[in-house]
């Protein structure tokens, strides 16, 4: 296998009129960098409501091709606004670009992409950039909790917990939305507070521990693990999504497949509910029939599951 490791080069492309759907995500046609054909691009966004009536916007950039990983710096510009990150183990997505809409800054459909591609990287190289500073994954299990260089509280059921904006906003685009809208100081000038409504305190400790460590704690629980997956999925954590589904996926039987169905019913996670739902119809003498039912239709894509995987199983 072949790498790049000539000179750079760049290409710039402006996605016109993106047609932006309501918390739903839509996708650029694909475009490609001169000499470099065999590389293609394309610009994932999504519009999701905040409060008040604003909006906020996530930019991810895929490169598709046949190698892992790429060396390259990515300039997302909306209005006047513009962010560049520059990676050196850039596989499938970038990170999410945020930006945050208010009354007074309503930002156009067109969307500008500049990519300065320096080529394809060996996997070592790239994995050491991985554990870098650069990447910001998983090197501060040392700072979990810890007041220590800490410029941000989160409020959950009344209680707090300590935690450092750069981290939230690297995992999840939703916190870094927060951190930008959220003006809410503490006593300490210095820091800030975002409160989360919606996700329970042990869950919460669940996400930072893997924002901080890279895992969750070893003995936990299914059940435990689908609610964080719930939780991940709503604050857009795509990491842990994969991490909690590959955990679940390992460990679904029969005394909690019905659990996890009837907890995760609203992630978007289409791969994982196919899965469950065959592994529910293939083990349905465990079960009453109306309640596997009940659970079939309960959405559209479980029905659907259902009813491939009763077909499957047939023939």
């Amino acid at each position: 296998m072949n790498f790049e490791r000539q000179s750079s080069i760049s290409t710039s492309y402006t996605w016109y009129c993106v047609p932006y759907k309501q918390n739903g995500i839509v996708y650029s046609d694909l475009f490609t960098i001169d000499k470099f054909h065999y590389v293609k691009f394309r610009i994932k966004a999504h519009r999701a409501k905040y409060v008040d009536n604003r909006s906020v916007l996530h930019i991810q950039v895929q490169q598709i091709s046949q190698f892992k990983y790429a060396k390259a710096d990515i300039t997302i510009s909306i209005n006047e606004l513009s962010f560049t990150y520059e990676t050196s183990c850039w596989m499938d997505y970038t990170r999410v670009f945020c930006f945050c809409e208010s009354n007074s800054n309503n930002y156009k459909s067109d969307i500008k992409c500049d990519i300065t591609w320096y080529g394809f990287v060996e996997s070592e190289v790239a994995k050491r950039h991985m554990l870098s500073l650069d990447s910001l994954i998983w090197l501060t299990p040392r700072y979990l909790f810890s007041s220590i260089r800490s410029d941000v509280i989160i409020r959950v059921e009344k209680k707090f917990i300590y935690a450092h904006k750069v981290i939230l906003s690297e995992f999840s685009p939703i916190m870094c939305a927060m951190i930008k809208m959220d003006n809410t100081k503490t006593i300490n000038p210095c820091v800030q507070e975002i409160s989360i409504h919606d996700v329970e305190f042990y869950i919460m400790t669940d996400i930072l521990r893997y924002m901080y460590t890279g895992k969750l704690t070893h003995k936990i629980e299914s059940h435990r693990v689908a609610k964080v997956l719930v939780a991940a999925d709503k604050y857009q954590i795509e990491v842990l999504k994969k991490y909690c589904i590959d955990k679940l996926s390992r460990c679904v039987r029969v005394n909690n497949v019905l659990y996890v169905l009837n907890t995760t019913i609203g992630c978007n996670v289409p791969e994982f509910h196919e899965r469950t739902m065959k592994f529910l119809v293939e083990n349905m003498k465990f079960f009453d029939v109306m309640t596997v039912m009940e659970i079939a239709k309960k959405s559209k894509s479980y029905y659907k599951y259902f009813i491939k995987a009763f077909e499957d199983k047939k023939n």
